[in-house]
């Protein structure tokens, strides 16, 4: 089939087919304060402080703004393979499948039961590298374990989804090409992809899923003197658009996301409004998702780029939300509820080990970016819709 897609952007289409995947490991080292491996304070959310405060330097020739963002809840992508930290002591290692077993991996983790043994012994298979091609040109479980529980080619137990650091499907690398490309974004959004097939089809299907039509707005950003890359403007308005539309109660709650030279991303219970630190963010996406996840040690924060940043801070705007609009019984319901699931579940990370306020924001992260069941998300969703509804600002007299 010969498209204008393929007739018009062959050089695009190009980059779309490979993915632009990028194969980096890192080294980190733990520390009270998390930095990146050149010793500055670290861009990560939980905790970790943005980059020391300086002014934002000139961005490059930016491509073409990205539609006004709007976003549905659907998963987000996975990193791309091989770009996720591995804890120390684990090996990052793949297993490739058929489509057919994805959903049941996803949701049971790939064991030994059910291996099927085609070409040796019933064990699990895996390897540093994948086996039948790249992670990309075929459904990978991208996952880490203990050094001591593999034994080249075998894993000596189960897989659970707890050991998953992605899981790959071929149209992966062209949606992720579409989301990182304002220009294709906008094409997408406007139809032009409408008769592609395949894995295209999925892409483009995804693509105008995650970003149709929304009833909800974004908080404004408050850019300050610092430039932002249009990628990474419309990354965070579809990550506050997509959790506004879970959340509407939030939309008028939340006063802005404020670029600030401070050390640090904060949520402000005074002026209801979220601070990221701007340095930086002139930077493509893929680039500035990469920074954010390297910069604090594995296990540290729940991983997950800007996406996870945002996230992070959104779940304490609905702590703050549901306390400030609890009555006094409400307000015990959700202070137990919280205490309860946190030693039930436990912490997804180690700054969620600080309070329970942190474990709060990790907890939803992780669930949002689909790395738990949405059990917390349930609990708040609960203690919301028991909320009376806001009271509607009154206009200005004429």
């Amino acid at each position: 089939m010969t498209t204008r897609f393929a007739l018009d952007r062959s050089r695009s289409i190009a980059r779309f087919n490979s993915g632009g995947a990028r194969v980096r490991d890192a080294e980190f080292k733990e520390s009270e304060h998390p930095r990146s491996p050149n010793g500055e304070f670290g861009l990560g959310h939980g905790g970790g402080a943005s980059a020391a405060p300086a002014p934002a330097p000139a961005p490059a020739p930016a491509p073409a703004a990205a539609p006004a963002a709007t976003h549905k809840p659907v998963p987000n992508l996975p990193p791309e393979p091989g770009t996720a930290p591995v804890k120390e002591g684990y090996v990052r290692l793949y297993h490739q499948t058929g489509r057919e077993n994805i959903e049941s991996i996803r949701k049971n983790g790939i064991t030994i039961e059910h291996a099927q043994g085609i070409e040796g012994p019933r064990a699990v298979y895996a390897g540093e590298t994948p086996f039948y091609g790249s992670a990309e040109s075929r459904p990978t479980i991208e996952f880490q374990v203990k050094k001591e529980d593999w034994d080249s080619p075998f894993v000596l137990r189960d897989v659970t989804p707890e050991d998953f650091i992605g899981v790959h499907e071929p149209w992966h690398s062209k949606a992720r090409y579409l989301e990182e490309h304002p220009e294709s974004l906008k094409q997408t959004l406007s139809g032009e992809f409408d008769d592609l097939e395949g894995d295209y089809k999925e892409a483009v299907d995804y693509i105008k899923e995650k970003y149709g039509t929304s009833k909800t707005k974004p908080p404004p950003i408050d850019k300050g003197s610092y430039k932002m890359h249009p990628e990474v403007e419309a990354s965070m308005n579809a990550t506050l658009q997509n959790l506004n539309d879970r959340f509407p109660q939030l939309e008028n709650f939340i006063t802005k996301v404020a670029l600030t030279p401070k050390a640090g991303n904060e949520w402000d219970n005074f002026d209801k409004e979220m601070r990221i630190g701007g340095f930086g963010l002139d930077k493509p996406l893929a680039e500035v998702d990469l920074q954010f996840d390297k910069d604090n040690a594995p296990d540290f924060d729940v991983k997950g780029g800007m996406t996870a940043l945002l996230t992070h801070e959104y779940g304490h705007a609905l702590n703050d939300y549901i306390i400030t609009h609890s009555d006094d019984a409400g307000k015990d319901k959700w202070y137990d509820g919280k205490k309860r699931l946190e030693k039930e579940l436990g912490s997804p990370s180690e700054y969620g080990k600080k309070n329970t306020g942190e474990w709060l924001a990790e907890r939803f992260t992780a669930e949002t970016l689909g790395l738990h069941e949405p059990v917390l998300t349930n609990f708040i969703k609960e203690c919301m819709s028991e909320l009376p509804a806001p009271k509607p600002k009154k206009g200005k007299k004429k």
